[in-house]
């Protein structure tokens, strides 16, 4: 608890707050159940390619999610593809905290 005799603010209520780094609700009913949440938040970059998308090395990674991936279509030019370039970024969302919350 708090000195305010409060509970820390999970991550949800971070962002309710607006004080929350970037952050992102991804429905998925699939793993988490049709009435969750996965709340996260984090600190975005914008790498170039796909292989600069930030990863840990090794194993040991912690549970739950690392990066959220945002890659637009242009980023099929890495495999060889045509595709028209929108000037669309790839943004990568480094996990800093999670949590799945019941909707």
């Amino acid at each position: 608890m708090s000195a305010a005799g409060r509970l820390p603010a999970g991550p949800l209520d971070r962002v309710l707050a607006g004080d929350a780094p970037a952050f992102a609700l991804v429905h998925r009913p699939d793993s988490t159940g049709p009435g969750s949440l996965d709340v996260l938040l984090g600190d975005v970059t914008t790498p170039d390619t796909l292989a600069g998308i930030p990863l840990q090395d090794g194993p040991g990674a912690a549970p739950g999610h690392e990066v959220l991936a945002v890659i637009p279509y242009r980023q099929i030019a890495e495999r060889g593809f045509a595709c028209a370039d929108d000037g669309a970024p790839l943004l990568a969302m480094t996990v800093t905290d999670q949590a799945v919350v019941g909707v």
